[in-house]
């Protein structure tokens, strides 16, 4: 029996195809309950499940990525010119390795998609005209490392065949003790900047702050090809709304850019500013890719950040949210199913992946077992409004046990990844035509197909025909194996059983084949 995922996400396929039959007899059956159904290519119904498995990856203090800096000085006296330049090479070479190793070992869990840090204290993993590169990477903000890391990522990630979407700090500067340099953009305009407790933000009230946004998000839509860009929940920082911290002064901006809104209601606006600029930048670079926002996980929470999740929804400015509900089951404020429910009557028409606390098990007392995230993720499967989740940190889910639960049970079988774009664009491929060479599947190549999903059906339920005509089953298709267009077009398959394949390029899903029975 295979694992069911339970995803709201079902997309059915209604064929007006010939069902391909080998056997001697008149069709093709299938045994259930004792009576034998056959596949109707003109009334039955197909359920494709797509689940949205991703990691996000932090570079932030290199928590998960890079481990190792690229020093572009000599490490000792002694090192000559030409030791130091193969030493840099190899530091290179370091860092591009070990973020392969990554991302295959995302991949190999059954992870595909990938959340990238790659702007989180106002420095960049790429040559930015905005920010200086990131420190992370030599361990001197501004610093060139030699290469351009997020370039290299979405090279290994589409390799991979896995989705990779930028994850951007929109307001956070950072500690006031980070050695910066001298054109920062926080030196250069010291007045669109906010300091609370040592540590730094842009503005959202100042328009300069919602147009550097703006600039960000349409270097890197236009000049790499990503699937997405991502926020995580720095807005106005904890405790300005109640008033709990002091140092952010925004009085003069509200004279003068406040109009009649209340004070609350202008920073709250000043938010929606950043998420519909965001949105638009990102889908006037590119139809195709998405914007995302992961809040906090209780609507009260973000909310006190001056964050409004229902309104965004509402404007049609975002294509999925990601609320980080860290908290377990049985906790006495945050119980985790009840959170997760508190969601569902928000998600109009936007998907929902929430965050789960990789980084938490082992807490004593709170996230001790595995089992816990087997429990969340039964009840994620379970629920008819979320389309997926997103595990933090990586490091935590490539732990051996954690990593051993993830590819042996919980992600048994692979997946595509949903398309949360609101305007889809068919591409234009043609759906294969499956043959039968014994105990083999086998199809033509179809020009332009990026890869092709092999789904082996079963029944999920039959719908009785009440005047006496055809009864209509539905199958649910469980997706056991994707190639992509350059490996070999066949797949060795188990007697007895039906088998569908999809092909697909990007996010088009529609392609599916006809149905074949092996013997």
């Amino acid at each position: 029996m295979f694992y069911k995922f339970f995803l709201s996400l079902k997309v059915i396929f209604c064929f007006a195809v010939i069902t391909i039959s080998y056997t001697t007899s008149a069709q093709n059956t299938y045994q259930v309950e004792g009576d034998k159904v056959p596949f109707n290519a003109l009334t039955d119904s197909i359920i494709l499940k797509h689940e949205f498995r991703g990691a996000w990856v932090t570079t932030v203090n290199s928590t998960d990525w890079p481990k190792n800096k690229i020093i572009y000085q000599k490490i000792s006296p002694d090192e000559s010119e030409k030791e130091m330049q193969k030493r840099i090479l190899r530091q290179i070479d370091s860092q591009k390795t070990s973020l392969v190793e990554i991302f295959n070992k995302l991949k190999d869990v059954g992870c595909n998609a990938i959340m990238f840090h790659t702007i989180s204290n106002s420095d960049a993993m790429y040559p930015s005209k905005v920010f200086p590169w990131a420190a992370q990477l030599t361990g001197t903000q501004g610093l060139n490392p030699g290469y351009n890391p997020l370039e290299f990522a979405i090279e290994t990630a589409h390799k991979l065949g896995m989705e990779i979407h930028a994850w951007l700090n929109p307001l956070r500067i950072g500690s006031t003790n980070i050695q910066r340099t001298q054109d920062h953009p926080h030196k250069l305009h010291p007045e669109w900047v906010q300091t609370v407790e040592d540590m730094m933000y842009w503005d959202p009230g100042n328009p300069e702050v919602i147009e550097q946004l703006n600039t960000i998000c349409s270097e890197l839509i236009s000049n790499y090809n990503l699937d997405g860009i991502h926020i995580d929940d720095y807005f106005y920082p904890s405790g300005v709304r109640n008033g709990t911290i002091t140092g952010w002064n925004d009085e003069h901006l509200y004279k003068k850019f406040g109009d009649t809104l209340s004070l609350e209601r202008w920073r709250e606006e000043n938010v929606n500013k950043i998420i519909r600029t965001m949105y638009n930048a990102v889908h006037k670079g590119d139809k195709n890719a998405i914007f995302s926002v992961s809040p906090g996980g209780r609507l009260v929470n973000t909310q006190a950040l001056y964050a409004d999740p229902q309104y965004w929804i509402e404007e049609g400015t975002i294509d999925f949210l990601a609320p980080q509900i860290y908290w377990r089951h049985g906790h006495s404020i945050a119980d985790f199913k009840k959170v997760l429910d508190s969601w569902k009557e928000l998600m109009k028409g936007v998907a929902c992946t929430p965050g789960l606390a990789a980084y938490r098990w082992g807490e004593k007392g709170r996230f001790e077992y595995l089992k816990e995230f087997e429990y969340q993720l039964f009840e994620i499967r379970d629920a008819n409004f979320v389309d997926g989740h997103i595990w933090f940190t990586t490091s935590s889910v490539l732990k051996p046990i954690f990593y051993k639960l993830l590819k042996d049970q919980l992600y048994k079988y692979p997946s595509l990844s949903p398309d949360f774009r609101k305007d889809r664009i068919k591409e234009d491929i043609l759906s294969p035509t499956l043959r039968k060479e014994k105990n083999e599947i086998r199809w033509e190549n179809i020009t332009n197909a990026e890869g092709y999903a092999i789904y082996e059906l079963e029944i999920a339920g039959i719908e009785k025909n009440r005047e006496g005509g055809t009864n209509k089953t539905i199958w649910e298709a469980h997706l056991i194996k994707i190639k992509t267009n350059k490996e070999k077009r066949k797949f060795n398959c188990e007697s007895g059983k039906k088998y569908a394949v999809l092909a697909f390029k990007g996010k088009d899903r529609s392609n599916l084949s006809n149905v074949i029975e092996i013997d």
